[in-house]
């Protein structure tokens, strides 16, 4: 939720109108139109982009984004959010309309005194509206800023997806958030229904993503008390536990207790370079990594998977300080010696990467076939193939009750075809139709011979579905479903 608006933005500036032959060709046949319009796109292009007189639509999509994210906080206790807890935040009028007893800095200054006055540097045809003044070094800490709120949840484990803590504040309600100590986290919720990430005991991590919950099995590393046994080389690489401050970042709530393994220096900041290796582990089938990432997204900082000393995977930041939750399935490496490298090469600006919270895990997906089994009983299937296809809530589910480890193995095709082919992404639109093509070790699991995926649909309407299986440019199995209503899909 930290980015919202950025994406409300993006998808607004779609709809920037660039005038042109097709759209104004009478307009640009008048004698000095056509430098005159490209003048007019030039602006009006570049006005967008730094919100000047921005589309009332852009606000009414950011506010009802929002309202929808925010609002069933209204039916959650008064008081449970302790009189210390203090936040800083950036879009401070909707959320906490609905957390009236949370106190927040204005993260951009627009009720805020000091920030409000601390210089920008960036140029001015860089610049947002209202959206780049930021608090000077070590404000954040002076003020006390030790909270940090998201959006509710219906379940803990949902919760514990999103934030390092979760606190019942109605039936069916969970307040996720971050905190910058434990042991305070502890105290003012102490007689709450409280969930969190477990800084000390791998079985204490349970969170859901999608469809499937998992487990915390064994930590790999937590840096609370140094290295955990990463060897560093280069300058870069320090514990976060190791320094009270880092000079010029900021203050950070989403790490779980407080170590960190960052290639930020703390006095060079991002002119240092350097890698830490992980102590070499195995995996058992069944289990997942799982990592809280945070950083650059360059190509020279990250963090790769080594199998038996040879990459097999590499994650990278999104040039922002708050810390993704990534899970990744470690079937088809099972039988390797594996090994973690943080790497940082670069120089540049967000040139480093942030690691926190290793494990391994387990997927505890009882209740998912449980819903499954249901789904199988009650519903016919929209496709009969090597996988039964069923549409539910939204989702295609992939159903093989008679399966081996080859059916498994070859990747699935699916392509969607809209009702309205405006919906389709920008990316997509030459190829009219969208691309969901996915593996069954991201997306589905095994249970005895049952071998079922899933794959959550676009929220626009379907007029056409074609799915299958393929190896290389031949296809194991195909077929197609149209939607004969003209509102496509149920």
């Amino acid at each position: 939720m930290l980015f919202e608006g950025a994406a409300i933005r993006e998808r607004i500036l779609r709809l920037h109108i660039e005038l042109n032959e097709k759209n104004a060709g009478w307009l640009l046949a008048a004698p000095g139109m056509p430098m005159l319009v490209a003048i007019s796109n030039d602006l009006r292009r570049q006005s967008a982009q730094q919100s000047v007189g921005s589309r009332f639509t852009e606000h009414r999509e950011f506010a009802n984004m929002q309202i929808q994210s925010w609002k069933p906080y209204e039916n959650a206790e008064r008081g449970v959010i302790p009189d210390d807890a203090l936040m800083a935040y950036g879009a401070v009028g909707i959320p906490f309309y609905y957390v009236p007893d949370l106190k927040i800095i204005d993260a951009f200054g627009l009720t805020d005194a000091t920030m409000a006055r601390n210089p920008v540097s960036k140029p001015n045809h860089e610049r947002v509206i209202a959206h780049d003044r930021r608090p000077p070094s070590g404000y954040i800490q002076q003020r006390g800023v030790n909270f940090f709120l998201y959006p509710p949840a219906f379940q803990a484990d949902d919760a514990l997806s999103r934030a390092n803590y979760a606190v019942k504040v109605a039936p069916d309600l969970w307040m996720p958030f971050n905190a910058s100590d434990h042991q305070w986290v502890l105290e003012r919720f102490a007689d709450r229904d409280l969930a969190y990430k477990s800084p000390t005991d791998p079985a204490g991590n349970r969170f859901r993503l999608g469809d499937h919950r998992y487990i915390g099995e064994q930590f790999l590393g937590r840096f609370e008390r140094g290295l955990d046994g990463w060897r560093v080389e280069g300058e870069a690489v320090t514990s976060r536990s190791e320094y009270d401050v880092y000079k010029g970042q900021r203050w950070n709530l989403s790490r779980v207790g407080p170590g960190l393994l960052t290639s930020y220096h703390p006095r060079q900041r991002d002119n240092a370079t350097g890698k830490a290796l992980s102590p070499e582990f195995s995996a058992r089938a069944g289990q997942h990594l799982a990592f809280l990432l945070a950083g650059g997204s360059g190509h020279d900082v990250g963090l790769r998977l080594l199998a038996d000393g040879e990459q097999v995977a590499v994650w990278r930041g999104r040039d922002h300080a708050w810390l993704d939750l990534i899970v990744y399935p470690l079937a088809a490496v099972a039988d390797k010696r594996l090994q973690l490298e943080l790497f940082d090469d670069s120089l540049d600006s967000w040139g480093h990467i942030m690691l926190d919270h290793v494990m391994l895990m387990r997927k505890d997906d009882t209740e998912f076939i449980e819903k499954t089994t249901e789904v199988i009983q009650s519903k016919e299937p929209i496709i009969r193939s090597n996988y039964d296809v069923y549409l539910t809530d939204n989702k295609l589910l992939y159903v093989n009750q008679a399966c081996n480890e080859e059916d498994t193995e070859a990747p699935f095709f699916l392509h969607l075809i809209p009702v309205d082919m405006d919906q389709l992404p920008v990316y997509r639109k030459e190829y009219n139709f969208d691309n969901l093509d996915f593996s069954f070790s991201e997306h589905g699991l095994m249970s005895e011979q049952t071998c079922i995926a899933v794959r959550q649909l676009p929220e626009y309407d379907i007029r056409q579905i074609e799915t299958g299986q393929y190896i290389g440019e031949g296809r194991i199995w195909e077929s197609r479903v149209n939607f004969e209503s003209s509102q496509g899909s149920p």
